[in-house]
Parts: structure tokens; sequence; C-alpha cells
């Protein structure tokens, strides 16, 4: 049983369960389940999002979802008992850096002089290849930025540690890396607190995607960390 069965399934039923059951309670209690992605041998599974609305959905509802499902087993669950995905970057040789290609295709990282201010831009429009649209909010980032970028998703890559989970590192070894000496920690840091808060709006094929470039980064005080 596919997935794309069980989708069309679960939206037949939602369907259904919109016309047979008062407007208020479908608002509250069907609208917010959804089909969870999984091949579990041919079994729908739904997700509430909490323990009380599974109970409501299980007293009031799965009977009916069942009944629906025809021969299609229904299985219902909270959003806590759905394992956790977890993402990598894909490993690529040590000579080699990685960097995500609708970045790297842009003029995001520009070639600033060092002696000049950098500009601080809102929603500025940005070179880009293709049909894909960026726009940035944030300090300007020239190709040192670049280097720490690429360098902080060579160790995730290394070290194959999930997407959103620390990296762990020491500044000495990591400037090193780039070519920098320990004397740059601080400038070390003023790459991530750069690449942390600056935002960018990236439009591609009808979607448009806000990230920053860091999530988050911590350190310790200790000048040797």
């Amino acid at each position: 049983m596919t997935s794309d069965y069980l989708g069309k399934l679960w939206k037949e039923i939602k369907e259904n369960l919109k016309s047979t059951i008062p407007a208020h309670s479908y608002r509250m209690w069907i609208e917010p389940l959804y089909k969870v992605p999984s091949e579990t041998h041919g079994k729908l599974v739904i997700a509430c999002a909490n323990d009380f609305a599974y109970n409501r959905v299980n007293g009031n509802f799965l009977p009916m979802i069942v009944g629906l499902a025809g021969d299609i087993k229904v299985k219902l669950v909270t959003i806590k008992d759905i394992p956790k995905v977890r993402h990598y970057l894909q490993t690529w040789p040590e000579d080699v850096w990685g960097v995500p290609a609708v970045i790297i295709r842009s003029s995001l990282f520009s070639i600033i002089n060092r002696h000049n201010e950098r500009k601080y831009f809102e929603k500025e429009k940005i070179a880009s290849w293709g049909k894909v649209e960026i726009f940035y909010t944030g300090e300007q980032l020239d190709q040192a930025d670049l280097e720490v970028l690429m360098e902080a998703c060579g160790l995730n890559s290394a070290l194959e540690i999930a997407l959103g989970e620390p990296v762990p590192f020491k500044r000495k070894t990591f400037l090193k890396e780039i070519g920098k000496n320990k004397d740059n920690k601080k400038w070390l840091l003023s790459v991530f607190e750069r690449l942390q808060r600056g935002q960018i709006i990236i439009k591609v094929d009808g979607v448009t995607y806000v990230i920053s470039l860091i999530q988050s980064f911590m350190y310790d005080d200790d000048e040797n960390s």
C-alpha cells in the first residue's frame, strides 16, 4: 500500500467527516489531524497534537474513521509517539568544501575592502542564478564569512552529526583549518554572530524559505576552548 494511496484515502475520509459531523467539531478535532508519512504495512497512521486531543478523537471519532477506512487498518497516535527523523549532510572528501548551491550561485558573499565599513541591508535583493530570488537582511557578508560557513558545514559532515544538533570544535583548531592564527578568536565569534543574525529569504518554485545560515551557537568563555 503506497503512501500516495493512503494520503488520498485520508483526504476522502476527512471530506466525508466534514459533511457528517457538526462544523465546530470538525474544526476542533478532525481538521488538525494529519496523516503520518509511513509505509507501515499499509496502515493509516493519524497523529493528534497531544494526549487531550487523542482521548477526544479516540473516544468520539475513531470508530467513524475506522469504518470509512474499510479494509485499511487505522492507528491513532500523538505527535510525541512519532520517531524523530534525523537528517545529515552528505559526506565529501577532506579537500572539498560544501555549501548550499542556491547560496553559492548568488552574490550573497561579496568582495569587501576590509578597511571599509560593512553595509547593512534591509531585504536587499541579491543577484542570483536561474529563477531563484534571494533577499537579505543583515550586515554585508564577505568571502571570509563564506570560508567560515564552509568549514562549519565540513565539520558537520565529517563528524556525521545530525542537522540541528551541536557541532563541537575548538576555536584555535577551526581557525587553523581556514588559515587563520589563534589571535583571530574574537573575529571568528563576530563572523558566527553575523551568520546567525542575518535573515535570508529564498523564493524558488513558488515556495518561500526564510532562514539564517547559522541556526544558533554557543561558546565557552575559556579562551582555550
